[in-house]
């Protein structure tokens, strides 16, 4: 089973988006801060990593440097609600969603990620 870490502070948004990714069938585990989310990071295996850009802290922009350094090669979805995608590509994400989403849009983002990472 596809393991994704998931970093989101507003909780009840993580709850959607990872009962969602339960039911398409993948892993998830829940990270409400970066700093959370590099300690799961360095535990565990995760074949993606979708991150909000505003996280209480250390944002999801740090999140994404920390985790591309080394490991260049692992896909990362960055999520916001302010429309950064620029910022986020700039700092190794490799696709970005503006919130709203919808989970069709999510399950094609993800599905492209997954793709191209595993072939």
């Amino acid at each position: 089973m596809l393991k994704i870490l998931l970093v989101e502070d507003d909780k009840d948004v993580a709850e959607v988006i990872s009962q969602f990714l339960y039911m398409l069938g993948y892993f998830v585990d829940i990270a409400f801060s970066a700093e959370m989310a590099l300690k799961l990071f360095n535990k565990n295996q995760y074949n993606l990593v979708i991150t909000d850009g505003n996280l209480p802290g250390k944002d999801g922009l740090w999140l994404i440097q920390k985790i591309k350094k080394d490991n260049p090669f692992l896909p990362i979805l960055g999520i916001s609600g302010y429309g950064e995608i620029q910022i986020f590509l700039s700092a190794g994400a490799d696709a970005f969603l503006s919130k709203p989403f919808t989970f069709q849009q999510l399950k094609e983002k993800i599905d492209f990620l997954l793709k191209n990472n595993l072939t």
